[in-house]
């Protein structure tokens, strides 16, 4: 009769724990920026002694928003590696809404770019295409030497990208 009792408790704590993954919320870029007030960005050009070509980034407001911090979330973009490994493959990155930001542009401000430490690791090769980015959002500012980040996803997940239906 005890091992019967014990054998429905165990049935009914499990029956009411909730196994499937957390919900997933889907960011646009436009949601990782206040809308209450207009920021400026003043781009710097490289003076000419500078052994940097690229642009640098300058920010005079770039707030985050610090609602999203520990939301499971997933947004696209396209990944700038942080450091290469001897087989040209990376699992840190920078993520940012468009092509080329932080490399052949001034990078884009910290609240529209996100530091990306992945599970998995892809080639330089791949970086050209956009991914799906999935994990938990952190609101932790990042500095490297491309770009200063406003948001970490750490331990994400990378898929390529596809439109939703």
């Amino acid at each position: 009769m005890l091992k019967q009792l014990m054998t429905l408790v165990i049935v009914a704590l499990f029956s009411t724990y909730n196994f499937a993954e957390p919900s997933i919320r889907s960011l646009k870029w436009s949601d990782l920026r206040p809308t209450d007030k207009l920021r400026e960005i003043k781009i710097v050009l490289p003076d000419k002694y500078g052994s940097n070509l690229a642009t640098k980034q300058v920010i005079t407001d770039a707030s985050v928003i610090k609602a999203l911090d520990g939301l499971y979330v997933r947004i696209p973009g396209y990944l700038v590696p942080i450091t290469l490994d001897e087989r040209q493959q990376a699992s840190e990155f920078l993520l940012v809404p468009y092509l080329g930001a932080c490399i052949h542009v001034p990078p884009p401000p910290p609240n529209q770019i996100v530091y990306i430490k992945s599970k998995m690791s892809i080639s330089y090769e791949d970086t050209a295409k956009p991914y799906w980015v999935t994990g938990v959002l952190h609101v932790t500012p990042i500095n490297n030497e491309l770009a200063e980040a406003g948001y970490l996803l750490d331990g994400a997940s990378l898929s390529p990208y596809m439109t939703e239906e």
